[in-house]
């Protein structure tokens, strides 16, 4: 169990359903001289085979009683790997725009599963 530092309790306090403020990247991946090919299912197996070396990844809030602190990292019992990646095929022509499109529109959605503040409801 870790408390959620400062900075960070302020960014999760700060999110309202209209201002979000979770951080979204995009990561390419040049699969052209993977041995035996590339599939998604490949890179998942990859990952949850290392899972083990980034424990925060594996963690999830929990409020504190009556939000008299910051809330708390524990390990998540539920953990699903599953509900966390997902493959997305761009629409044609399938360039850096269409990708640009799917981008924004993640990172347009709000945050789900988050520990919600008193005050944001």
């Amino acid at each position: 169990m870790e408390r959620l530092s400062g900075l960070d309790a302020s960014f999760l306090h700060m999110e309202t359903p209209t201002m979000h403020t979770h951080v979204v990247g995009v990561l390419l991946l040049d699969t052209s001289d993977m041995p035996d090919g590339y599939s998604f299912e490949r890179v998942r197996d990859l990952i949850e085979s290392r899972m083990h070396l980034i424990p925060p990844f594996r963690r999830r809030l929990v409020p504190v009683p009556l939000n008299l602190d910051h809330p708390v990292w524990i390990e998540d019992p539920d953990f699903d790997l599953d509900a966390h990646l997902y493959r997305i095929g761009a629409p044609p022509p399938g360039g850096m725009r269409e990708l640009a499109e799917i981008t924004a529109d993640i990172a347009g959605r709000p945050s789900t599963g988050r520990v919600r503040c008193g005050r944001c409801g």
